[in-house]
């Protein structure tokens, strides 16, 4: 399976997914998931070959505006905490 997280505050748009014209690898299914304040993207991939690429594409919609400091850790996108 292959995983894009989304942070909070952006919206993956219902059935917008699709493959590109690079992508040789066979997708087996999709599913977009909220698990707590994050949106994940799953991608169901049995197998890549060496010689195979993995590309999609999908839309999006932000809900927020301006800068916002995150780190990137375990998987996820945490906020940056203040000192």
């Amino acid at each position: 399976m292959i995983v894009d997280v989304l942070p909070p505050g952006v919206e993956y748009i219902a059935n917008s997914w699709r493959p590109t014209a690079n992508n040789t690898a066979k997708i087996d299914s999709f599913f977009a998931a909220q698990v707590d304040s994050f949106t994940e993207l799953r991608f169901f991939v049995n197998q890549i070959n060496v010689d195979e690429t993995f590309e999609v594409t999908y839309d999006l919609v932000f809900h927020r505006v301006g800068y916002q400091n995150i780190n990137f850790g375990r998987g996820r996108i945490e906020k940056k905490k203040k000192r």
